[in-house]
């Protein structure tokens, strides 16, 4: 719920005029969905012996795709507190971040009929 809120509120304020605002919104956000991307993940993971065989391709992907979303996340974190926001790096990462996440979530949502029952 918060990554929900949290990522239209980036947009709306952005890094040149609302800079606490728009960090807080991001920080909220990427900790939001890293969290979550990393607690489905592993729980899918773990309890993949009840699901079908065809399906755990998809539970090995999404599971190293969290992992790369946390490193993601990581590098946005070092890249704006080392090079700020004025630098190209940390807006592609932002936005690169912003695109897996996305799409992770689809993946698993299309790729994994059991994914809403792993609760």
């Amino acid at each position: 719920m918060t990554s929900c809120i949290s990522l239209p509120l980036i947009g709306i304020f952005d890094c040149n005029n609302f800079v606490p605002l728009h960090f807080t919104f991001a920080g909220l956000f990427f900790l939001s969905a890293g969290y979550y991307s990393y607690k489905i993940s592993n729980l899918m993971y773990e309890k993949k012996k009840f699901f079908p065989e065809s399906d755990h391709s998809a539970i090995y992907l999404s599971y190293n795709l969290s992992y790369l979303m946390l490193g993601i996340i990581l590098a946005l974190l070092v890249s704006a507190v080392t090079l700020g926001t004025s630098f190209w790096v940390t807006p592609a990462i932002e936005w690169i971040a912003v695109f897996l996440n996305m799409n992770y979530f689809s993946f698993i949502n299309l790729s994994n009929p059991f994914y809403d029952s792993v609760h």
